[in-house]
């Protein structure tokens, strides 16, 4: 990865990220971005929200060169929000499935992706289906097939990974009607039965709040 890409994400400043591209407005360029913001964050977690401003603000500015995607079947330059909001989603979907532990602690691989997911989907950098069936799956929504996506010892984890999604995410949860409050509310008051862990208890409870 580009130490001056990942360099500029962190510098957290919308302009600095603008003039990187533009120097080098390419497809890898916007791949190496949509790295840097799961690396950075996954480095400085409480800064997340920062580097998804960031980005947002860049791709919401109208300054970006068009992207060279250098696909010959296909027109070769595509505007740069859409590349970006293509990257991104391939970058959290890979965290989200990612394999992790079912403990329950703050690093656990889940937890962290649902934390970047969530915060991703609250400032507007990327909100897909994908992510917020990740929250119907961990909190057992009706159609969700969770029984065939997760044995029962995951039952924990990934609930307490839907609740952190949510708080991380806020209302923008319901964006785009894929989730019904009462719904929501419904499976709040049901999963706390596959949730052990005094910590888990307490965010289902801030969620439930």
């Amino acid at each position: 990865m580009s130490a001056e890409i990942s360099d500029a994400l962190a510098s957290g400043n919308s302009e600095e990220i603008i003039s990187t591209i533009n120097a080098n407005p390419t497809l890898d360029t916007v791949i190496q971005l949509s790295e840097a913001f799961i690396e950075l964050s996954r480095e400085q977690l409480a800064k997340t929200d920062v580097y998804a401003s960031a980005l947002v603000a860049a791709k919401e500015s109208g300054k970006v060169s068009m992207i060279d995607v250098g696909d010959p079947g296909a027109p070769r330059y595509e505007e740069f929000d859409r590349v970006l909001n293509r990257y991104i989603y391939n970058a959290l979907t890979s965290i989200l499935y990612e394999t992790s532990t079912t403990s329950i602690q703050p690093d656990n691989n889940y937890i962290v992706a649902s934390i970047i997911s969530g915060t991703a989907i609250r400032t507007g950098l990327c909100f897909s289906s994908a992510q917020i069936g990740e929250i119907a799956l961990g909190l057992h929504f009706s159609g969700s097939d969770y029984k065939l996506q997760w044995s029962p010892e995951r039952y924990e984890i990934n609930a307490v990974g839907a609740c952190v999604h949510l708080v991380a995410t806020g209302k923008e949860v319901y964006k785009g009607c894929l989730i019904e409050e009462a719904e929501l509310k419904k499976r709040l008051g049901k999963i706390g039965k596959f949730i052990e862990h005094p910590a888990g208890k307490r965010m289902l409870e801030v969620c439930v709040s």
